[in-house]
C-alpha cells in the first residue's frame, strides 16, 4: 500500500494534523507510527541523552513515548503567542517567523475547540489598578487550561479510520535522489527489533522538539547529499522556557481572585519595555500563599524590623516566578554521539547548553519592575533574591527549573541558508517531507508551546489538503 501521508509521532502536532486531514476528506489513507504505547512510556534507553555543559533535568524527564505524546504529561497551560513574539529585532539578534501573529489567528478558534477551551485568555474581572500598571509598562495577561488526556483519548476515534503502528521507531527516510522526495520510511518493532518498510506520497514529521532533530541529524548519515541541514543549522539554535523563583513579596490587600486559578495573577512586559531594555518577553507569575501553614513568617517578621514606618497590615506572603522566553544562539545546540547508541542503533543525544548573561539580565529587568509595581500600587513589598540585585552572582541551581518546551533545532525560515523548512513546514532540499513541532519555532516567545503547536499543525492540514 502507498499512504497518502505517514505521520510520525503521536502527540499533539500529529494527531491534529490527521483530525483535520481527515475531515477534509474521510478516503485519506493515513499511517501514524509512534515509537510508544497506550500505557507507559517504556523506552528510557531510547531517549537517554548526554550533557556536555549544565545538564537541564527535565530534557530527558519530560519527554514521553506513548500514544497522546508529552501532553499526558503537560499541566494543560494554553496561551497564542504575543504579536511582537513573530518580529525581527536586530538589536538582540532575535530570529523573524517567516509570517505575522495574523497568519496564526486564523486558527485560533478551530485550535481552542481541539484543546476543549472555554475562555478567551482575558482577564474577567478588570483590575483597579490597571493605571499603574500601564505606568510601569506590564499587562495582565491569562491562560486556559485543557486536559492532559484530551489526545490520548483520540486513539479510540482514530483506530479505526487509520493504520496505527504502535511501538514502532522511525529509523530512515528512503530518499529518491532524482526527484528529491521521500518514498518510504524504515521503522524498527521495539520489542522484536524487526524492520519493515512503509510507502507514502507525503510523510509529517511530528516527533516532537528533540526526537524530529535526532531522526534527521541520523538520517544526514545515509546520504552524500545533506538533504536536511544545508543550512548548518540542524540541531542549533536550542532554547526553552526557564522558570526562574525570583523572590517573595508581603501584600497589604487581595489583590488575586482576577482569573480562574484565583491564587495567581499573571502578567507581561509590554513591547515598550521589552524594546526599551534590550530584553525579550517574560511572564512573571504572583502566587499566593493564604495558607497558614505555608505562610512566611520569616519574611514578615525581616519586614517589620526593615520598615518599622509602615503600620498596614499584612494579609498574606507570596511567591515570584518569571517565565522567561530566551534567546536563540547557535551555542546551545544538540548533537548525535556516535559512541552511544540505543538499542535499536541510533546515536544518543549530546547536549550543549547555557544560560548567557542576556538572558540573566532578561529576569532580573523584568523581577525588578514587577517589584516597583507592587510598592507603587501598595498591594505590597517585594524581597527578590540576591542575584537578582546583583549581577556579579549567579542563580541557585534550586531557582529555576527548565520545563521541556524543546524549541528552535529545526527552525522555520525563508531562506534555506539559515533554516531547515520553508514558511509552510516543508523540508527545504525535499517536496514531501514536512515538520510540526516546537522545533520549528524561530523564537520561543513566552507562551506555553501546545497552543501553537496545535495552531501550526491546523495550519498545514489546511495547506496539505488540497494536494492530497
Amino acid at each position: 500500500m502507498i499512504y497518502d501521508f505517514i505521520v510520525i509521532g503521536a502527540g499533539a502536532a500529529g494527531l491534529t494534523f490527521i483530525d483535520k486531514i481527515i475531515k477534509s476528506n474521510n478516503e485519506i489513507k493515513i499511517a501514524l507510527v509512534e515509537a510508544g504505547n497506550l500505557k507507559n512510556d517504556s523506552l528510557k534507553d531510547y531517549k537517554d541523552i548526554s550533557f556536555i555543559k549544565n545538564k537541564i533535568n527535565p530534557v530527558d524527564e519530560k519527554r514521553a513515548f506513548l500514544f497522546g505524546g508529552t501532553t499526558n504529561l503537560w499541566g494543560g497551560f494554553c496561551r497564542p503567542l504575543d504579536f511582537e513574539d513573530f518580529i525581527s529585532r536586530s538589536d538582540i539578534n532575535k530570529n523573524e517567523w517567516p509570517f505575522d501573529i495574523n497568519e496564526l489567528n486564523k486558527y485560533l478558534d478551530e485550535a481552542k475547540k481541539v484543546l476543549e477551551l472555554k475562555e478567551n485568555f482575558k482577564i474577567k474581572n478588570k483590575p483597579k489598578e490597571s493605571k499603574t500598571l500601564t505606568d510601569f509598562n506590564l499587562e495582565e495577561i491569562d491562560f486556559d487550561y485543557s486536559n492532559k488526556q484530551i489526545f490520548f483519548k483520540k486513539y479510540k476515534s482514530l483506530n479505526n479510520k487509520i493504520d496505527i503502528y504502535l511501538n514502532n521507531i522511525a529509523y530512515k527516510f528512503v530518499i529518491d535522489e532524482q526527484n528529491k522526495s521521500v518514498k518510504s520510511l524504515d521503522i524498527i518493532e521495539a520489542k522484536t527489533k524487526s524492520k519493515k518498510r512503509i510507502y507514502s506520497k507525503n510523510f509529517i514529521l511530528s516527533l516532537g522538539g528533540l526526537e524530529t532533530t535526532r531522526f534527521l541529524l541520523n538520517n544526514n548519515k545515509f546520504y552524500k547529499q545533506n538533504y536536511f541541514n544545508n543550512s548548518k543549522t540542524l540541531g542549533k539554535g536550542f532554547n526553552d522556557h526557564p522558570h526562574f523563583y525570583v523572590g517573595n513579596y508581603v501584600s497589604f490587600k487581595d489583590f488575586h481572585k482576577t482569573n480562574k486559578i484565583k491564587s495567581v495573577r499573571y502578567f507581561k512586559n509590554t513591547h515598550k519595555f521589552q524594546l526599551e531594555n534590550k530584553i525579550l518577553n517574560s511572564s512573571i507569575r504572583l502566587t499566593s500563599i493564604k495558607n497558614p501553614v505555608d505562610t512566611n513568617y520569616d519574611l514578615i517578621e525581616e519586614f517589620k524590623i526593615l520598615f518599622p514606618n509602615i503600620t498596614k497590615k499584612i494579609l498574606y506572603t507570596g511567591r515570584i516566578m518569571v517565565v522567561s522566553e530566551q534567546r536563540s544562539i547557535l551555542e546551545n545546540m544538540m548533537e548525535l554521539d556516535n559512541t552511544k547508541k540505543d538499542n535499536f542503533g541510533i546515536p544518543k543525544i549530546n547536549f550543549k547548553y547555557e544560560l548567557t548573561k542576556f538572558d540573566l539580565d532578561n529576569i532580573r529587568k523584568t523581577s525588578i519592575n514587577i517589584s516597583k509595581w507592587l510598592a507603587s500600587s501598595e498591594h505590597g513589598r517585594a524581597k527578590l533574591l540576591n542575584w537578582i540585585m546583583d549581577e556579579n552572582l549567579m542563580p541557585n541551581s534550586n531557582d529555576y527549573m527548565w520545563y521541556g518546551h524543546h524549541m528552535s533545532t529545526t527552525r522555520m525560515g525563508l531562506n534555506a541558508n539559515s533554516s531547515v523548512v520553508d514558511h509552510n513546514l516543508k523540508i527545504h532540499s525535499l517536496n514531501n517531507a514536512y515538520i510540526v513541532s516546537s522545533s520549528i519555532f524561530p523564537s520561543g516567545g513566552a507562551s506555553n508551546p501546545t497552543f501553537t503547536i496545535v495552531q501550526l499543525a491546523l495550519r498545514l492540514a489546511e495547506h496539505l489538503k488540497t494536494i492530497s
